[in-house]
C-alpha cells in the first residue's frame, strides 16, 4: 500500500518507480544507498541552481531599475545644467548690452556665440535623453514603468520644441539688442521669462514622472523578491519531502529484510528447524538468506541422523 501511494504521488499508476523505491527489483544494499544518495545530491543541486536563478532574476531586475533611474536622471541634470549656463550667460549679455548704453566699452559678441553653442548642445542632451527613455520604454520589465518612459518621451519632446522656441526668441532679443530697439527688446524679454518657465515646468514634470517610475520599479523589484523567497521555500519543502521519501524507502528496503531474518535466527535458536525458510536473493540479504537455509538444512540433517543414531541404540 505504501508503494502503491509513492506512485500514485509522484507519477500515473502504470509509469514506473526507481529502481531503488521497486519492491520487486533486485539490487544489492550498496547501491540503494548509492542511488539514493544520489538523488538527494540531484535534488539538492537543482534546489541550489534554482535558487540561484531566481535571486540572480532579482539582481539583474533591480540593477535594470537602478541604473536606467540614475542614467536618465543624470541626463536630465545635465539639461537642466544647460539651461541654467543659457540663463547666465542671456544675463552677462543683457549686462553687457546695459553697460555698452552707459558708454562703457564692453563686448558681448563672444557671449552670444557661446550661447548658441551652448542652446546646441542643450538640444543634443535632450535628444539623447528622449532615446534613451525610448529605449527604456522599448525594454520595459512592466507595462507601468513602460507608461511612465513614454510619458517622459512626451514631456522631453515638449521640452525640445520649448527649447527651439526659446532659442529662437533669444535670437531675435540678441538682434534687437545690436540694433538698440529697446522696447521691442523688454517686451521679448517677457515672452522669453515665460518660456522658459514654462519649459522649466515641462522639466521638472519630466523627473516627477521619473520619481514615479522608480518608485514603481522598487515595488516591482520588491514583488519579484518576494515571489522569488517564497518559490524557494517552496523548492526547500519539496526537496526536504522527496529526502524524507527516498530516505524511508532505503530503511525499509534495509530493515524489513533484515527483521524478518532476526525473526527466522530467533526460530531456529529454540530449536524451530521445520518453520520458514529464510526469504533469498540476488542483493548481499538475499545472500545472507541462502546461507542461513543451508545452516539449517545442515541443522536439520545432523537432528535426523542423532535421531537415527538414538533409534539404533
Amino acid at each position: 500500500s505504501f508503494h502503491f501511494w509513492i506512485r500514485s504521488a509522484f507519477c500515473a499508476p502504470s509509469c514506473p518507480l526507481p529502481l531503488f523505491l521497486e519492491p520487486d527489483v533486485t539490487i544489492s544494499i550498496a547501491n540503494r544507498i548509492l542511488l539514493g544518495f544520489a538523488a538527494i545530491v540531484v535534488l539538492m543541486v537543482g534546489l541550489s541552481v534554482y535558487s540561484i536563478n531566481r535571486l540572480d532574476e532579482v539582481r539583474q531586475t533591480t540593477e535594470r531599475i537602478v541604473s536606467r533611474d540614475i542614467a536618465l536622471m543624470r541626463q536630465l541634470e545635465i539639461i537642466d545644467d544647460d539651461q541654467n549656463v543659457m540663463r547666465n550667460l542671456r544675463q552677462q549679455i543683457m549686462v553687457g548690452y546695459l553697460l555698452r548704453a552707459l558708454g562703457q566699452q564692453v563686448s558681448f559678441e563672444d557671449r552670444i556665440q557661446e550661447w548658441t553653442r551652448q542652446a546646441a548642445k542643450a538640444e543634443t542632451d535632450i535628444a539623447q535623453a528622449t532615446t534613451m527613455a525610448s529605449g527604456f520604454a522599448a525594454q520595459s520589465i512592466s507595462a507601468e514603468r513602460g507608461a511612465s518612459w513614454n510619458r517622459i518621451v512626451e514631456l522631453l519632446r515638449e521640452a525640445n520644441e520649448g527649447l527651439r522656441q526659446l532659442r529662437a526668441a533669444t535670437e531675435r532679443q540678441f538682434a534687437e539688442l545690436q540694433s538698440g530697439d529697446l522696447a521691442t527688446m523688454q517686451r521679448t524679454q517677457a515672452i522669453l521669462d515665460a518660456r522658459r518657465s514654462e519649459w522649466v515646468r515641462t522639466l521638472d514634470s519630466a523627473r516627477a514622472v521619473l520619481a514615479e517610475a522608480n518608485a514603481v520599479g522598487q515595488r516591482q523589484a520588491g514583488e519579484i523578491y518576494e515571489r522569488s523567497r517564497t518559490s524557494i521555500i517552496v523548492a526547500l519543502a519539496g526537496t526536504a519531502l522527496l529526502s524524507l521519501i527516498i530516505s524511508y524507502f532505503l530503511r525499509s528496503s534495509i530493515l524489513t529484510p533484515l527483521n524478518a531474518f532476526m525473526n527466522f535466527v530467533e526460530r531456529v535458536g529454540r530449536g524451530e528447524l521445520g518453520g520458514q525458510m529464510a526469504v533469498t536473493g540476488k542483493d548481499e540479504i538475499g545472500h545472507l538468506g541462502t546461507t542461513l537455509n543451508s545452516m539449517v538444512e545442515g541443522l536439520r540433517q545432523l537432528a535426523r541422523q542423532s535421531r537415527e543414531a538414538t533409534e539404533n541404540l
